[in-house]
């Protein structure tokens, strides 16, 4: 995906605020509602979508807009949910979504694609003996709103003007993103940030997919899930380029890297054995239990192990 680090920049310096920049202009308005239209004819009640526009414009002046916040503790782990008002919800599933999901993905991404369940993804690992599994860490929160900006800015082609391509991808990143602590981030709650994430990973995934091809592995992501498996017995040592080639553009889960050999593999929830993929999340909650590899001990010497890409 295109870099366009100058046109965001310029949109953050020009310190616009979303309703200004959009919202309350017509121009920046009516291409916003000619992208995100689903084509349907107006009713008797008007156009659907000005009126969430104009519902969310009041929204953000009276600054009832926006997401809720708060920690929940999910499983063993706590973490930040941040879940959009009512008419920001409907907005980004009903319009922008749609918008969203027009936008490639890889073959190999497999979470949050329809027609792919855990099971059928796995599928496409067999036959296995071998498999590295990995996490992205909070994959959600360490995806900056630059590279939000960035596919957005990318995806409105069809807009010349410089200024107003600018802020149209400035506001959609805007209201597709919250702030942590140290950056802007896709919230965990809201109905679009996985679709996002996906094609945020594009490159990630196409890059994955061919050094894996060339070593006869088989690679596939679920969501910030990711699984790599020959149908051969192989070194720990000729996987580990995947995980380097993730750890140099996005932080990697120290505590979710696993190297398995022989049957049964557990992923996802999962047990592959015999050539079949059997539910069993009980026993893969047992193995994660037992220590994860120690990568970095394996990514400190570049020469233990074999680069993905030179």
């Amino acid at each position: 995906m295109p870099v366009y680090e100058r046109e965001f920049f310029d949109y953050v310096e020009s310190n616009l605020h979303p309703t200004g920049s959009v919202l309350a202009n017509p121009c920046r308005r009516g291409s916003l509602r000619r992208l995100l239209s689903p084509g349907t004819q107006e009713d008797l009640f008007g156009d659907p979508l000005e009126v969430i526009l104009e519902r969310l414009s009041g929204d953000i002046v009276n600054r009832k807009g926006g997401y809720m916040r708060w920690r929940e503790k999910i499983g063993e782990k706590e973490r930040m949910l941040s879940v959009p008002s009512k008419t920001l919800w409907k907005f980004l599933e009903d319009y922008l979504e749609p918008f969203i999901e027009k936008q490639r993905v890889h073959g190999s991404c497999h979470g949050g694609i329809k027609g792919w369940s855990p099971k059928s993804s796995l599928e496409s690992h067999l036959p296995i003996v071998t498999a590295l599994s990995f996490d992205m860490e909070s994959a959600f929160q360490n995806m900056p709103a630059r590279k939000v900006f960035d596919f957005f800015y990318c995806s409105l082609k069809g807009i010349d003007n410089y200024e107003e391509r600018r802020d149209i991808a400035g506001f959609l990143t805007f209201i597709s993103t919250v702030r942590y602590d140290q950056q802007r981030g896709l919230p965990q709650g809201s109905p679009i940030s996985q679709a996002i994430f996906n094609r945020l990973m594009l490159e990630v995934d196409e890059t994955m997919f061919w050094a894996a091809t060339e070593r006869g592995m088989t690679y596939s992501r679920w969501v910030d899930d990711f699984t790599v498996s020959s149908p051969d017995r192989r070194d720990v040592r000729e996987f580990l380029g995947a995980v380097n080639l993730l750890a140099e553009r996005f932080p990697v889960a120290r505590d979710k890297v696993y190297f398995q050999e022989g049957e049964p593999v557990y992923l996802l929830g999962h047990k592959l054995v015999g050539g079949r993929v059997l539910k069993n999340s009980r026993e893969e909650r047992l193995r994660n239990k037992t220590p994860p590899l120690d990568y970095y001990k394996w990514l400190s010497n570049r020469r233990a192990f074999e680069p993905w890409i030179n």
